[in-house]
């Protein structure tokens, strides 16, 4: 049995207006290294963040032909983002704007044999018993990629639904394809299948990200899995939902975050440790120079002499509260 707290959300595109750009550029850029996603690519018409680990991304990009800026965040980047409680304020900047959810990924995984798993699906995909909406999935369009697996067992993927359904469902075995895409140890990797439904419909909405489990169970119950008691219904176009937004980050803790996850600032400290003994001062007095030019074209624009005094509350921390999220079309 899946739980509904077991339910994710692994993939995520939605789109604003172009007029949204700049605005949006800033907001994501403050929320993502908070969660030590790092810049890669910045352009007239892309900014691409990576994880730590280089394996996911949040990409934006400016799409004039269309009239939308696009906004996309693959799973393990979304995954980074909840594993450092930042994935509801996420959410919440993308809710604050005109928006448009195109598509979501909404997963769960079963820890069990898998190929039997994945023998059954196929089974029941070939005999036409599949159906993601009011309409079975048709034998043709049920798709099979299998392997073998380093214990001589034959195991795989299986797609329900072609490339360009609106619905559509992939039952996989998660040990396998772990072992494949990064190269871990076969008998340290446990027996994991992966249910994962995709929808392009334009009907969920942010609210599907942050409590994914109605819409996952809406299409994935009873062809696959039994739905749980406790999981509402899913409704298309959802009411707005709340967050339980926890107190900021000091900007002292944000600043210890950044520097030690930079792996910009590493290579500078590999290179700075290059040029011998003088290495790091020097690189610590372009860091002060940097600041100080900084200061100086922030106290131009402003009309201030020198930074603002400290106030007394500047670092104490707010006070968490919940926030209610409306859901703008």
């Amino acid at each position: 049995m899946i739980a509904a707290q077991q339910v994710f959300c692994d993939y995520l595109r939605l789109t604003t207006q172009l007029d949204e750009w700049d605005d949006l550029t800033d907001a994501l850029a403050l929320h993502l290294s908070d969660a030590q996603l790092q810049l890669r690519a910045s352009t007239d018409s892309l900014r691409l963040w990576e994880t730590p680990s280089s394996s996911g991304v949040v990409r934006m990009e400016r799409l004039p032909h269309v009239g939308v800026v696009s906004i996309s965040a693959s799973g393990q980047s979304l995954a980074q983002l909840r594993s450092v409680g930042a994935f509801g304020r996420f959410l919440v900047e993308l809710a604050s704007r005109p928006h448009k959810v195109t598509r979501i990924d909404v997963s769960a995984d079963m820890y069990a044999d898998a190929p039997p798993v994945i023998a059954d699906a196929l089974a029941k995909g070939r005999c036409g018993t599949v159906a993601l909406t009011r309409k079975a999935i048709e034998p043709a369009a049920v798709e099979y990629h299998n392997s073998l697996r380093p214990d001589g067992r034959v195991s795989g993927s299986v797609y329900f639904g072609n490339a360009s359904a609106k619905v559509r469902a992939v039952v996989y075995d998660k040990r396998l394809e772990r072992y494949a895409r990064v190269d871990a140890s076969w008998d340290d990797t446990p027996e994991r299948v992966r249910y994962e439904i995709r929808v392009a419909n334009g009907l969920p909405t942010l609210k599907d990200a942050y409590l994914p489990a109605p819409l996952f169970f809406h299409h994935a119950s009873p062809s696959f899995l039994v739905k749980p008691a406790d999981v509402p219904a899913w409704t298309p176009h959802g009411e707005g939902f709340e967050v339980e937004r926890p107190s900021p980050p000091l900007p002292a803790m944000r600043l210890r975050s950044r520097v030690e996850s930079s792996s910009d600032l590493g290579a500078l400290c590999d290179l700075a440790a290059r040029d011998g003994a003088g290495g790091v001062e020097f690189l610590v007095s372009l860091v002060r120079k940097r600041y100080a030019d900084a200061e100086k074209a922030r106290a131009a624009r402003s009309g201030v002499k020198g930074p603002p005094a400290p106030s007394e509350t500047s670092c104490a921390p707010s006070t968490a509260s919940g926030v209610v999220v409306p859901l703008r079309g």
